[in-house]
């Protein structure tokens, strides 16, 4: 089977590895077409000039990279299957109408703070020239033994069972 396309680079890339089985031959937009040049199927742009002379040469299925296909030659659409990318870009679009539907209910942009509120009291010197200062409070405190690893007060099990209080060394 030859795949005739009007885009080039990477979408012909994916049709060869969608089919590869076939064989995909890049046809120009506009001018005169290599007189060899025939294929079974045209995946083609609504803008090229020449899709009444490509459908001419055995062209069974044409597919429009696209939605819709209203404007197209009625020779185009007769004797073959033809069929578009409509629904392609269901996806991104209502991703799209749901997050602005999201952003409108939660008034966003509006709710967001472009400026530090009063009651934050942030000293803004301080912490911008020191933000480590958080980091190294939170490593000395992960640092120290588990509390399973070390007893919580001054009183230690003796090896009879009992409490015995531990001795604090004065160095």
């Amino acid at each position: 089977m030859r795949i005739l396309t009007h885009m080039g680079g990477d979408i012909a890339d994916a049709i060869q590895a969608a089919a590869p089985d076939a064989e995909v031959v890049v046809a120009p937009l506009d001018g005169e077409l290599p007189p060899d040049l025939s294929g079974e199927v045209l995946v083609a742009t609504h803008r090229a000039d020449n899709l009444i002379e490509l459908c001419d040469r055995g062209v069974e299925w044409v597919h429009f990279f696209g939605t819709g296909v209203d404007g197209m030659p009625p020779e185009i659409l007769e004797g073959r299957v033809v069929t578009c990318s409509r629904g392609a870009g269901s996806v991104p679009i209502s991703e799209w109408v749901l997050a602005v539907m999201l952003a409108y209910e939660k008034r966003l942009p509006d709710a967001w703070v472009h400026q530090p509120p009063p009651h934050w009291k942030l000293d803004g010197a301080r912490r911008a020239a020191r933000p480590h200062a958080w980091s190294r409070r939170a490593r000395r405190h992960r640092c120290k033994p588990s509390p399973r690893e070390r007893p919580r007060s001054g009183w230690t099990s003796s090896p009879s069972g009992g409490p015995t209080r531990r001795a604090r060394s004065r160095a």
